[in-house]
């Protein structure tokens, strides 16, 4: 690969880190945090996290199953860890918001220059990845406030992408990442 072609995988990841800036355009104001019983966000986060760490919530009615939280639990712990970072609930969620849209451009472009054997090109990868980013199923599914499914639906290309690499190449470190990426699914 020569200098040019690697500038180019250098500046196409960076074009689609700045295109999750999209989000950022969501907070407006001094201190607009998101919050709201549609959208699976918390003024606590760490709240969050404690609750999924148990199957059973005593807080609803005399008490219901907790799987579903369980399941969750890797992105209660990213939303966490981003306000934990920050140190503040705003630019955390701002963060995290970034992370969240960002994530399936960058996931698919992986697994499009990582899956397909022959060379896609490069304008290829970014334009299905800007696809996979920008599509009309993520608009809805963040309108209606379901970031866990987003969550979700960004690892997939990459946890694809790394399935791919371990069959191919029979990466033992891919094996790992592989088993922590699945943990949402």
């Amino acid at each position: 690969m020569n200098i040019k072609a690697k500038k180019r995988e250098i500046i196409i990841p960076s074009v689609l880190a700045l295109l999750g800036l999209v989000s950022l355009t969501w907070f407006r104001g001094d201190f607009d945090a998101i919050n709201g019983y549609d959208f699976a966000t918390s003024l606590n986060p760490l709240d969050d996290v404690k609750r999924a760490l148990h199957l059973w919530d005593e807080r609803l009615y005399a008490g219901s199953s907790n799987v579903i939280a369980v399941a969750a639990l890797p992105y209660f712990l990213l939303q966490y860890l981003c306000q934990h970072l920050t140190g503040s609930l705003y630019t955390g969620q701002m963060i995290f918001f970034l992370l969240l849209f960002t994530l399936p451009g960058l996931s698919m472009y992986y697994f499009l220059r990582t899956a397909v054997e022959k060379d896609p090109g490069l304008t290829a990868a970014f334009f299905g990845s800007l696809f996979y980013m920008f599509n009309t199923f993520v608009v809805v599914k963040w309108n209606r406030g379901e970031l866990i499914t987003l969550f979700a639906y960004g690892l997939l290309p990459l946890y694809l992408g790394l399935i791919e690499r371990v069959l191919r190449e029979g990466l033992r470190p891919g094996t790992f990442f592989m088993s922590i990426i699945s943990i949402p699914f």
